[in-house]
């Protein structure tokens, strides 16, 4: 892939524990600008061309990944944008609000297909099931809703007990749904939209759930500084050694499911630099820490491109920022 042209190269620190890193080689390869507000979503299209973002400034924005250009803002919404998911096609785009709306839009012609409205509250994350048939919506009102992609009709409801569902996300089989509360995971059948199990060990607010491309990992970040990896078929919980440094907003397996990135809110200011990090799932170490973001400023969402070569992140500083993963070889 022949990558964007740079903008800006910013500040770049390499933390290394049991990996290496191509020496001399920037890993920041090019800054998005022209949201006006935090940037609190980012998806890369299924072939890797296209870059969604959506922000608190109620827009969704379409980039060119290779030339950095921004191809479309999608208005509509009249609150914050908290999630943005393509459908398995890449046809479909589905963009979640505070404004307790999702919205459906075509990729080629920007146009919004549906505005999509239920019981929901705000409409903090999004995920589409493997085969494209159905689109799961978590809330800040306990809800969680499945939605059918042929009909724009909602086909399920499943309540939560807590007042807050952040995260949710669809196995990569497509039988399992997990959902991250207050200070919960849990994974549901989506046969009978029952729960299956109950993961209690974080203590605030779940932020992200992703599993691991081949479905036996889950991976669950927390206001509560902690990242947990949980076998899905034993039920084994490690934590990651984050040292408590920041809130854990956003999580991204690579495609391969060696690496795992945080996007990170740091509380101290000797963990300034802590905005992104890069952890080898197989070590369970940290391997890298991408600094590039104003700082003081957070990071809130994370995505590896299909192929792994890039990082998207979406900062509080309004922008969005690319990262040439190519440049870093874990060595385990």
């Amino acid at each position: 892939m022949q990558y964007p042209r740079i903008v800006c190269l910013g500040m770049i620190m390499l933390v290394l524990f049991g990996g290496t890193a191509g020496a001399g080689t920037p890993l920041l390869l090019s800054t998005l600008t022209g949201h006006t507000d935090k940037v609190s979503a980012v998806a890369f299209s299924p072939e890797g061309s296209l870059l969604a973002s959506g922000s608190h400034d109620c827009t969704i924005r379409l980039w060119d990944v290779i030339s950095g250009n921004c191809l479309a803002a999608l208005t509509g919404h009249t609150r914050r944008v908290n999630s943005v998911v393509f459908s398995a096609d890449g046809m479909l785009l589905a963009s979640g609000s505070d404004d307790r709306t999702i919205k459906l839009w075509n990729v080629a012609s920007h146009r919004c297909l549906a505005t999509l409205k239920g019981r929901m509250g705000g409409v903090k994350s999004l995920s589409f099931s493997p085969d494209g048939s159905l689109l799961a919506a978590s809330a800040d009102n306990k809800m969680i809703t499945l939605w059918s992609l042929a009909s724009y009709k909602s086909t399920a409801t499943i309540k939560e007990t807590m007042n807050w569902v952040g995260a949710v996300a669809f196995s990569p089989d497509g039988t399992l749904l997990a959902t991250g509360t207050m200070a919960r995971v849990t994974l549901w059948d989506l046969a009978t939209h029952e729960p299956l199990v109950t993961f209690t060990g974080h203590t605030s607010t779940i932020k992200s759930v992703v599993f691991s491309p081949d479905g036996t990992v889950l991976a669950s970040g927390s206001a509560d500084k902690r990242i947990k990896l949980t076998n899905v078929a034993t039920h084994r919980v490690i934590d990651l050694p984050t040292e408590r440094s920041g809130y854990i907003n956003a999580l991204a397996f690579s495609p391969e499911g060696k690496l795992l990135a945080s996007g990170e809110w740091p509380i101290a200011p000797k963990w300034r630099d802590r905005q992104i990090r890069l952890w080898n799932v197989a070590t369970k170490q940290y391997v890298a820490t991408l600094t590039g973001h104003v700082p003081a400023s957070y990071v809130l969402r994370v995505a590896f491109s299909p192929d792994g070569t890039l990082l998207a992140s979406g900062g509080s500083d309004n922008t969005i920022r690319l990262w040439n993963m190519t440049s870093l070889t874990v060595v385990h």
